[in-house]
């Protein structure tokens, strides 16, 4: 009986990802353990912000290539995610993470 009451219950769709991303990264303080890992803005848009583009693109419908190299919505450059993305950068962010 338990399981029909769960299946009837409705799925919440918001027709703003970035406001659930944004409260998600606020609430786990993704900003605070970027930082910690070494992550920080050298000029331009700040990593977090870059890290929120990424994070938001399967929820709006988007690959990596379409939402950020091709698109136009984002005010940051594709070299600028790149950057993020890089080998190094991210050794620093899962070794500050290990700690």
């Amino acid at each position: 009986m338990d399981n029909a009451k769960a299946s009837d219950a409705k799925q919440v769709v918001s027709s703003n990802p970035m406001g659930n991303i944004e409260s998600y990264f606020k609430k786990f303080n993704i900003g605070s353990t970027l930082n910690k890992c070494g992550v920080r803005k050298l000029k331009g848009i700040s990593p977090l912000k870059i890290t929120m583009s990424i994070f938001a693109l399967p929820f709006i419908g988007l690959n990596f290539f379409r939402g950020l190299v091709q698109g136009e919505r984002e005010a940051f450059q594709k070299d600028a995610a790149y950057n993020l993305l890089n080998p190094t950068t991210l050794f620093f962010i899962l070794a500050g993470l290990s700690i």
